[in-house]
């Protein structure tokens, strides 16, 4: 894993995962170490052993996923939940094939390379909530 910090009117974070490293967790991980409260997520890359979801309403219909896969687009956010950050993201995968598939983001391996760039701001600091009406952890 590398990370680099740029100094900027925002905290810019540009980071490469490497292979056997987990998505979400290195980003939660990485939100911890660098006290990332509320930020914005953009990536490309590869990664294999995916887990994504639907959300129907009621409920996520989730999906294992064991095939590699071109990572079109990454992009989500940090946000808190219960005073940890909170990393949620959709991703758009490439088969070889050309077909397209996408949904949230449980988790990802990468597989060759991933490079993300998050774009944190001190603020605002958006906590989730559960809401009973979506049954979802939404922004309040």
């Amino acid at each position: 894993m590398r990370v680099e910090k740029c100094k900027s009117k925002f905290n810019v974070f540009f980071i490469r995962l490497d292979p056997g490293e987990e998505v979400i967790t290195t980003l939660e991980k990485i939100a911890v170490e660098n006290d990332i409260r509320f930020g914005f997520i953009f990536g490309i890359g590869a990664v294999k052993n995916v887990e994504i979801g639907y959300y129907t309403g009621k409920r996520y219909v989730r999906n294992r996923l064991y095939e590699f896969f071109e990572v079109t687009s990454l992009i989500g956010n940090i946000s808190m939940l219960k005073d940890k950050p909170f990393v949620h993201c959709h991703i758009t995968l490439g088969k070889e094939s050309g077909e397209i598939i996408g949904g949230h983001l449980f988790k990802a391996e990468i597989s060759y390379t991933m490079e993300i760039m998050i774009i944190a701001t001190e603020q605002p600091i958006l906590e989730r909530k559960y809401d009973e009406k979506t049954k979802l952890n939404i922004l309040s």
